[in-house]
């Protein structure tokens, strides 16, 4: 039987869960996207969001440091060692010395990316859904899925116009503009299903399914690259974080603070004495973006028995009613 203190401490940690999604999500859209509704003298406040853009993905090294995660490594040695290895090499490779590979790289690194904020979305929701014992319908998550393609669609005019050959310009703006329709179709489909199915909703569902809906909205407003980019990437990023801090509980935290600095401190060392080396580099870090795609994919796998068992372990909290 659990006692009380137990479910008070279970309250107040999904709480703070569900709280800290909310901000993480909004807070950077807010500030990056829309940034005439805040006051001057907050850039130093967006410096910080925009690194920790940056620094969330060395945070999946969280992985790596928890024991009970170690046999899931043992057994995808594939997916987690040599992936990482082999994309970081083939992507510096192809930097240094493809140059015309160079720009479908880029366009396929960002159409995956887009894709990988979507799978994320999927996520905060079903976890939030989880948490508010009102389980995520079918139709909700393909609302949210369908969200993902109104993110992916405009990527490639926002981030690679510039660099995509000319031929594919057209294909580019015509994307853009589909996005438009898939946007205006996602915002009805959303709609209907709040409205028809209110019944399955509690306020904090309702309120991550609009943010879930709605969060690639930025990216079809006008403005430069921290309106129509960052400002989600960012919210991506937070969200991101705060997973990972609940995975690492039980994991030995200060090792993995100091493994993530350490990583953010060497690569900003290499990046100032080695210039030479800045293409293969920075090629290598886009192929690290890519492993951290491909282990997340696997790692928040619930399918999977093995992950299903250390995620529930960690986020046994969300169970209290």
């Amino acid at each position: 039987m659990i006692d009380r203190f137990t479910l008070s401490f279970r309250l107040y940690r999904k709480n703070i869960f569900q709280l800290s999604l909310f901000l993480g999500t909004v807070i950077p859209i807010a500030f990056l996207g829309i940034p005439h509704l805040h006051p001057s003298g907050t850039e130093p406040f967006k410096h910080f969001l925009l690194f920790t853009a940056i620094a969330h993905v060395p945070a999946t090294a969280c992985f790596y440091t928890c024991k009970e995660f170690r046999e899931i490594l043992i057994q995808n040695k594939l997916i987690y060692f040599t992936a990482p290895v082999a994309l970081f090499f083939a992507s510096g490779v192809i930097f240094v010395f493809s140059p015309q590979i160079k720009p479908f790289l880029l366009l396929f690194y960002w159409g995956w990316q887009s894709y990988h904020y979507g799978k994320q979305n999927i996520g905060v929701y079903s976890f939030i859904s989880y948490a508010q014992n009102k389980a995520a319908s079918v139709f909700e998550r393909k609302a949210i899925h369908l969200s993902a393609l109104t993110g992916i669609l405009p990527i490639w005019k926002i981030l690679g116009l510039q660099i995509a050959p000319q031929w594919l310009h057209s294909f580019i703006n015509l994307s853009y503009v589909a996005g438009y329709f898939i946007l205006a179709a996602t915002c009805f489909l959303g709609g209907y299903i709040l409205w028809s199915k209110r019944s399955r909703f509690t306020f904090v569902k309702a309120i991550f399914f609009i943010l879930c809906v709605l969060f690639f909205v930025p990216a079809y407003l006008p403005g430069d690259i921290l309106t129509t980019f960052l400002s989600y990437a960012t919210a991506h990023a937070v969200q991101y974080i705060v997973f990972m801090a609940a995975v690492a509980e039980g994991a030995n935290v200060l090792r993995s603070m100091c493994s993530l600095l350490l990583c953010l401190l060497l690569g900003g060392l290499i990046f100032v004495y080695l210039p030479n080396q800045i293409d293969f580099l920075a090629g290598g870090l886009l192929g690290m973006t890519m492993a951290h795609f491909v282990i997340d994919a696997h790692a928040w796998k619930l399918s999977q028995p093995n992950q299903k068992k250390f995620i529930l372990s960690r986020f046994g909290f969300l169970m209290n009613k």
